[in-house]
Formats: C-alpha cells, structure tokens, sequence
C-alpha cells in the first residue's frame, strides 16, 4: 500500500515537474505563479497522503452501510422495501451535493491562486511598496482575495451540511420504519438481536454521511 502510494505520487510530481519546465515564457507570463504553487503544494499533498486515507474509510464505512442494511432486512425482511426507496432517494440527493460540492470546490481552488499570487508579490516588492506608500492599496487587494477564497470555502462547507442533515433524515426514516414494524408486527428474531438492529440502525446516518463526504472529497 505505502509502496503503491509513493509510487504513484513520485510519478505524479516528476511528470508536472518535467512539464512545467518545458513550459515557454509566456505560460509564466499568464499564469499566476500562486496557481503553479497551489498544484505543486496542496493538490501534490492531496495525491500522497489524502487520497489513499480517504479512499481507505469510505471502503470501510461502506462495508458498516451494508452491515447495518443487512442486519435490519434480516432482522423484518419487510424493511426492505422501503430501504430501496430510501436508496434512490439517497442517491438523487447525493447526485446533487455531488454537483455543488465539486463546483464550490474548484472555485475555492480557483481563488486561492489569487490569494497566494497577491501574498507572494507584496512579500517581495515589499520595500517598493512601502517607498511609494502604496501598502493600504495591496492590504485591499490581498483582504479582496482572501474573502472571496473564504465564501467558496463556507459555501463548501454549508454543501456538506445540507447532505449531513438529508443523510441523518433517511437514517433515522430507516430506525422509524424498523421501529414501527417492531412494535405491530412480531417475528422470529429474538428480541436481544432486534434490540442490536436498532443500534446499529441508529449509526447508519453517519455512516451515510461519511460515505458521502470521502466520495465527493
């Protein structure tokens, strides 16, 4: 696994590193030196340690989604049903999270170059600056940048809590429906396993929850 994931990442960085330095003068010329920082920085950071991490729990609580379907079918199998309709419920509003989500997150990648653009250029001109008094003219800019890059980064944030909040609702429409079912209709479980049911339908909303934030992440 760590063998897998430094290989790809050293591919990765050498394959940008040897593009970037054929690039011509005019790539540098239109391009902000914040945007190649940001892809040699934090997208590279993303590739080594982020994504394998990631992709590691979302495998896992995946694996406890379907534990807890499992379970709760097995223990009234007329849950069913209503778990396939749940599911296509989940997955049309995953679908549009998904759509938000991706496009909040580009264009927080897309003004953070700004940012780091405009904190680079006032580091080094620094003392030009200060000679022509212009540094309430550079604070501006540099405060302009980073509101705009802190909007899309709420505004993120305020995506993934809409889908926490729709995914807590169809954990807990599960816990009603099996809770319902428990309560007017008797089966052959136990009621010790029915009780485990129930637990573990109670964590299906978080569990939902992280499936879709490690996707879409």
């Amino acid at each position: 696994h760590e063998s897998i994931r430094g290989d790809a990442a050293d591919r990765i960085h050498s394959e940008m590193l040897g593009k970037v330095l054929r690039c011509t003068t005019s790539f540098f010329d239109k391009t902000p030196s914040g945007r190649i920082m940001s892809r040699f920085g934090e997208d590279q950071m993303l590739v080594e340690f982020a994504a394998p991490l990631q992709l590691e729990v979302t495998f896992i609580c995946l694996w406890s989604v379907f534990d807890q379907l499992v379970l709760t079918c097995i223990v009234r199998p007329l849950v069913a049903p209503f778990a396939l309709v749940f599911a296509v419920a989940f997955f049309l509003v995953r679908e549009l999270h998904r759509r938000a989500n991706r496009e909040a997150m580009r264009w927080n990648l897309l003004t953070k170059s700004p940012l780091f653009n405009a904190f680079e250029e006032t580091l080094s001109g620094v003392t030009t600056i200060q000679a022509f008094r212009r540094e309430a003219y550079f604070q501006s800019r540099f405060e302009q940048a980073l509101r705009e890059n802190l909007a899309w980064m709420m505004t993120k944030d305020a995506t993934n809590l809409w889908m926490e909040q729709r995914s807590f609702a169809l954990g807990s429409l599960v816990v009603g429906t099996l809770g319902l079912q428990m309560v007017f209709w008797s089966g052959t479980v136990s009621s010790s396993i029915a009780a485990v049911s129930v637990i573990c339908a109670l964590q299906l909303g978080f569990q939902l929850k992280t499936v879709v934030y490690f996707l879409v992440q």
